[in-house]
């Protein structure tokens, strides 16, 4: 079995799903298989869009047809358009997010009237992010070089963003001043 990836037609945003095979590391240990998912941008209200729920629930699943948990949920960064039906997914009692790998920062939208979902979902970020989260929260940086993330029960990960300074580009203005946190500009971290 190969590494399958799911490119799903949400619109503007952005939604992939990385499924991992079972398979053998070079030491001889069996690795789990793993499902990755890289933002989300669920609609309800269009029709022209792939509906990532059902998507998710119909297409990954093991060979014995059980519905695979997400083992790791990437936020690129929280504009709506990467976590819209957040609150939809981390509400689902079938699909289960494992670890949450996020950003630091301190950036907040200054509305929430941009879609009927955007405060639900800016809240379900919260808690997946927060100290109570029922996933475990990765908040990690590219230092200098690439650098590599994992342990032994990890899939290997290669990390090149965010650095520290994009972290800072995105905080501060050229004059040193902080940005509001409505202007923090999130697009530059991820």
């Amino acid at each position: 079995m190969a590494v399958r990836i799911h490119f799903l037609n949400v619109g503007s945003g952005d939604c992939t799903i990385i499924h991992f095979p079972p398979r053998t590391r070079k030491d001889g240990k069996m690795k789990a298989e793993r499902v990755m998912m890289v933002d989300i941008n669920h609609h309800d209200d269009h029709d022209e869009y792939e509906n990532v729920l059902d998507y998710y629930k119909h297409n990954i699943r093991n060979k014995n047809g059980e519905l695979l948990p997400i083992f790791r949920f990437i936020c690129t960064h929280p504009h709506q358009d990467h976590i819209c039906g957040l609150r939809r997914l981390f509400d689902d009692q079938d699909i289960t997010i494992c670890n949450f790998w996020d950003l630091t920062h301190s950036f907040t939208p200054d509305a929430f009237g941009h879609h009927p979902t955007h405060k639900d979902d800016w809240s379900a970020y919260e808690q997946l992010r927060g100290a109570d989260s029922p996933a475990t929260v990765i908040r990690t940086y590219r230092e200098r070089e690439t650098r590599e993330f994992w342990n032994d029960e990890e899939d290997r990960i290669t990390i090149l963003s965010p650095t520290r300074a994009l972290r800072q580009f995105a905080h501060f203005k050229e004059d040193g001043t902080e940005r509001k946190p409505e202007d923090v500009e999130i697009d530059e971290m991820s």
